[in-house]
């Protein structure tokens, strides 16, 4: 991103691993998606349209999809 100049997109699917403890609830490895799009006049309506078309895409048309927002400090700034 020092390099260049916006507008950029990406998405990026990869496994991710959490430090903690093994319980019958949560697992070490999960699998995660992000979306990175930078440009004027991006709003969560863009983020809302490329999620749900990755899914559909990945899972097929029928897949219902539902955002959730919801905050979570122990990531942030994310």
């Amino acid at each position: 991103m020092r390099d260049f100049k916006p507008p950029f997109r990406m998405m990026n699917i990869d496994r991710c691993f959490r430090y903690e403890n093994l319980d019958p609830r949560h697992e070490h490895t999960f699998e995660q998606f992000e979306i990175v799009y930078v440009d004027k006049k991006v709003s969560m309506a863009n983020l809302q349209y490329l999620s749900e078309l990755l899914l559909k895409t990945v899972f097929g048309k029928d897949m219902k999809v539902r955002m959730r927002p919801k905050y979570y400090p122990f990531v942030e700034p994310g």
